[in-house]
């Protein structure tokens, strides 16, 4: 009889542990959904103060559209740019960053003949100017709500020039630096509300105080004009 009680109450012992396994692994392998996070949009929810730090930070890749103004060495427009730009949302309608940008400009002048001293020479030539700005930036939101984000901003900082002016048998070359300042209006437009990706239009003018010592006559101060299109996130 005691045996036969042993073996029940055995049997039942091992029948609760197992039940108690399985629950406990059963309960491992529950998925259980985490809270769905949005993305910090912009500037309203910096307002609302629903971005984490790390969300204030924006991030601009642009290609660039650059026109030379009155420039006796290359006096053309092109293509041949890009803008990098970051920086952080420190309101919800002021931007601080910095911007690094790089454009070069090339001209062919047909063949003609330059006279010298007591010489002359016909030939034709390519004039090429390489520009890099870089610097801080800052810029002003006139709204914070919705998907366009219209706005004014500044560049300031220093401009790397280098003029090159290529004949048949000869280069001439100038490089130095200067300072650059750089005003821009433009928008950003974020129109997927869960995602930060979004799209970037800008036109802007800039002015360095570099010196153009190859052209004839030398120019001290560049002036520039143009548009940049891209993407932020």
């Amino acid at each position: 009889m005691k045996k036969h009680i042993l073996s029940k109450t055995t049997i039942l012992a091992l029948t609760f542990i197992l039940f108690a396994a399985t629950s406990a692994s059963a309960q491992r392998f529950v998925h259980h959904p985490r809270p769905h996070h949005r993305h910090c949009h912009y500037t309203e929810d910096v307002a609302d103060n629903k971005c984490k730090p790390i969300e204030r930070v924006r991030l601009y890749i642009d290609w660039q559209f650059n026109s030379t103004i009155s420039n006796s060495h290359v006096d053309n427009a092109s293509g041949w740019g890009m803008a990098f730009e970051g920086g952080y949302l420190v309101t919800p309608r002021f931007f601080l960053g910095a911007f690094l940008t790089y454009h070069t400009n090339n001209e062919y002048i047909p063949r003609k003949t330059y006279f010298g001293h007591n010489s002359a020479l016909t030939t034709d030539k390519i004039n090429s100017t390489f520009q890099l700005p870089l610097g801080v930036s800052g810029r002003y939101y006139f709204t914070d709500s919705g998907s366009f984000y219209p706005y004014v901003g500044v560049k300031a900082g220093a401009a790397y020039l280098y003029n090159e002016e290529v004949l048949n048998t000869v280069t001439y070359y100038d490089n130095n630096w200067g300072f650059y300042v750089s005003p821009e209006i433009g928008v950003d437009i974020n129109p997927f509300r869960s995602k930060r990706f979004g799209f970037h239009i800008a036109a802007y003018y800039n002015y360095s105080t570099n010196e153009n010592l190859i052209s004839m006559p030398e120019e001290k101060g560049l002036h520039n004009a143009g548009f940049r299109v891209g993407i932020n996130f």
